[in-house]
């Protein structure tokens, strides 16, 4: 079966607006069309790309074109035809991520609705994205495993943040819904400064509206990070979550900026300076098993925890769920990468481009 795939990178933001019309801002649809023959990255032979210039694409593709399968390439004005004339040939679309405004696209271009997830699925989908399921899975994994670290909570008031200030003293403010470092604010200053401070700040304002249009913001005692890693796992028709690999990934400024690319091992060589021998595969294990009872088989598909390495007065330890992604992530397109021959290095995206270090 062919695999009509989409790169749809203002998933995060479209999860926010919760609503099938959404403009994406300009550095999403930058990043929409600089990066929109990646899915040929993880494509079967002969799948589909929807892109918007195919004449463009195959032209920035051919600099990773022995890492990518043969696929066609799809614009959106050719979209409706190649959908009529799939009626014989049925087809499966794989987005980036599922939401509300994929799927409004696809069915305008006349994909049936069989092809696509139910309204109550992508209800599902998006609460289940939304970090208050980060918060609810950390808590879980402390009861389980003491020794990770991390203290995260969901608040639907300003004065539930300014109690977590005062406990904390440096915390992060984080909405339900947000990407690369979007919707992410650190307050770093002293309890008993920013307690008086904080309610005529713009960071109040920011907070306030996102409480109004979300319903709430998760909390986070800042911690001091060392190094960004996460699990990538996918989740089965059957209900079953697979572990398909480590993802070693680097960010500034709280922004996503590369890939580590290698394998398995090299990875968690990588890591093994900072993570005591075994304390992965604890987690890894631990994962699987509640993923699956969390998901309980409502989302089939791509997904990855974002963890970190961070510092304590004791040493280094694992923050071991920062966030989860209900959606397909730059870590596998490491993983990708690997299996497609790029034995090791790295990638970065910069510009709304695709650097491939090997």
């Amino acid at each position: 079966m062919t695999n009509l795939h989409i790169f749809n990178p203002e998933h995060d933001l479209a999860l926010a607006a919760g609503i099938g019309n959404v403009t994406p801002p300009a550095p999403a649809v930058r990043l929409a069309r600089g990066l929109a023959y990646i899915p040929a990255f993880w494509a079967d032979e002969g799948d589909v790309v929807l892109v918007d210039d195919k004449k463009r694409v195959a032209e920035d593709a051919q600099l990773f074109k022995p890492w990518m399968a043969d696929v066609e390439w799809v614009d959106f004005g050719e979209l409706k035809d190649w959908v009529k004339n799939q009626v014989s040939h049925p087809f499966t679309v794989v987005p980036w991520g599922w939401d509300a405004a994929v799927c409004n696209r696809m069915r305008k271009a006349g994909v049936r609705s069989d092809a696509l997830p139910s309204d109550d699925g992508l209800v599902t989908v998006r609460r289940l994205s939304g970090r208050a399921t980060s918060v609810e899975l950390l808590r879980a994994m402390k009861a389980d495993m003491p020794w990770v670290e991390g203290e995260s909570v969901v608040v639907h008031s300003m004065d539930e943040i300014t109690q977590h200030l005062m406990e904390w003293g440096r915390v992060v403010l984080k909405s339900p819904w947000s990407c690369s470092g979007r919707g992410v604010k650190f307050i770093s200053d002293a309890a008993d400064s920013v307690t008086r401070s904080f309610a005529h700040t713009p960071l109040a304002a920011w907070a306030q509206h996102i409480l109004d249009a979300q319903g709430y913001l998760t909390v986070e005692h800042f911690l001091d990070r060392v190094h960004d890693f996460g699990m990538e796992f996918y989740a089965h028709e059957n209900g079953e979550v697979e572990y398909v690999g480590l993802s070693v990934f680097s960010a500034e400024h709280g922004a996503y900026s590369g890939n580590i690319i290698g394998s398995e091992k090299q990875k968690t060589e990588l890591l093994s300076c900072w993570i005591p021998n075994g304390t992965l595969d604890t987690i890894r294990e631990w994962l699987c098993i509640h993923l699956q009872s969390l998901l309980q088989g409502m989302y089939t598909g791509p997904l990855g925890v974002d963890m970190m390495v961070v510092r304590t007065p004791h040493g280094y330890a694992v923050n071991p769920c920062v966030e989860i992604n209900l959606r397909r992530t730059m870590g596998h397109l490491s993983l990708a990468l690997y299996q497609r021959g790029v034995s090791s290095g790295r990638f970065t995206i910069q510009n709304y481009q695709l650097h491939i270090y090997s």
